[in-house]
């Protein structure tokens, strides 16, 4: 058993040292002169039925000038070198007890995609660029389904016939490209851009943005023909209550001192977009006729203040009383005050419900 595997080794070893070398004879006969394309041809016909390949898949490696192969008076034998391996052949002249180990090369082809026309470095890929071909699968980077095309351009300029590989491409983003000059506040409409493609690694975030941003854009300043659109360009419209007239501090904003209006422009991120009266909120400092409210610049509003008429409203069961009494202090919504009749003189406290409005609690 330990010679056996000592044996295997040295077999294995030998083939090794064998294969690199093309192919080295382990018994040689004295040159009696040779036909190495004759035996290449019986080897390839013997490869091909035991493996069920075509012959053009088959390479037999028994190029090396080194190897002489010598006149075999019969056929020569030949079987794979190792069980469960079809890397190379023993080759044997059963005659002159002339012996090689030669490689064996069976290439495998799969489907990949060839380029149809010369195209130069940039262009932007579709499938019409393309055919279906066979490809040595030992070719790196090939590239077979159409699917990874999208949005793809060429890296590199290429040829006719050319595989499709991988290093050759680099992914594309769809840009805009100003086919005019645009003055600052000018609206920009869609005939005004093209889009192009540009190679993704080489542009910035601020370049990608989807085309219905445009639809409601203007030119945050003068833009000239044949520049690439950023966020930074671009003014988007975008809705924000405005403060219609000046709002002093401590005054409630509502649907008559503010308006909810399209504003172009970067707004900070806490810009009121709704409707005042929905509210209830007062204006924390003076705020300028034109300017867009933010919650900062706003506080939770007095409803009621004191001297305010209020309608306070009791129920019991189903009866509704409903009376008008003078606030004898500010609330804000849902704070208690105290309220006055001022027929009776007579003192209640009522839940602040909305502005001059209260609750009997």
């Amino acid at each position: 058993m330990v010679i056996h595997t000592r044996t295997m080794f040295l077999l294995k070893w030998l083939l090794g040292l064998f294969l690199w070398l093309g192919s080295v004879n382990v018994l040689s006969a004295p040159a009696l002169g040779f036909d190495k394309q004759a035996l290449i041809d019986q080897a390839t016909e013997w490869v091909v039925k035991r493996t069920q390949v075509e012959e053009s898949q088959v390479t037999i490696m028994a190029t090396d000038r080194r190897l002489k192969i010598p006149t075999c008076p019969s056929v020569f034998t030949i079987e794979f070198a190792f069980p469960g391996s079809e890397d190379s052949i023993k080759v044997e002249c059963p005659d002159t007890r002339w012996r090689a180990f030669i490689g064996v090369r069976i290439t495998q082809y799969v489907p990949a995609l060839a380029f149809v026309d010369n195209m130069p470095a940039g262009e932007i890929l579709s499938d019409e660029h393309t055919v279906v071909v066979s490809s040595a699968s030992s070719v790196s980077g090939i590239v077979s389904d159409r699917s990874e095309l999208k949005n793809m351009m060429l890296k590199v300029a290429v040829n006719a016939g050319d595989l499709v590989l991988k290093h050759y491409l680099e992914a594309g983003v769809a840009v805009f490209q100003l086919n005019k000059d645009l003055l600052k506040g000018e609206r920009i409409k869609e005939e005004d851009v093209n889009v192009v493609m540009k190679p993704a690694k080489k542009i910035g975030q601020n370049y990608q943005f989807p085309a219905k941003l445009l639809s409601n854009a203007s030119a945050a300043s003068d833009l000239k023909k044949g520049s690439l659109l950023s966020k930074r360009d671009l003014n988007i419209v975008q809705v924000a209550l405005i403060a219609a007239v000046n709002i002093p501090k401590g005054d409630l904003l509502t649907s008559s001192n503010t308006s909810l209006r399209d504003f172009y422009g970067k707004l900070p991120n806490d810009t009121i977009t709704t409707s005042a009266d929905t509210l209830m909120i007062a204006a924390r400092k003076t705020i300028n006729a034109g300017q867009p409210i933010r919650l900062s610049d706003t506080e939770k509003g007095y409803l009621i203040k004191r001297g305010d008429v209020v309608t306070l409203t009791i129920k019991s069961g189903a009866l509704e009383i409903v009376s008008q009494m003078v606030a004898k202090g500010n609330g804000r919504l849902n704070e208690q005050i105290t309220l006055i009749n001022v027929e009776s003189n007579e003192e209640v406290r009522g839940k602040v419900t909305g502005p001059g409005r209260a609750s009997g609690i």
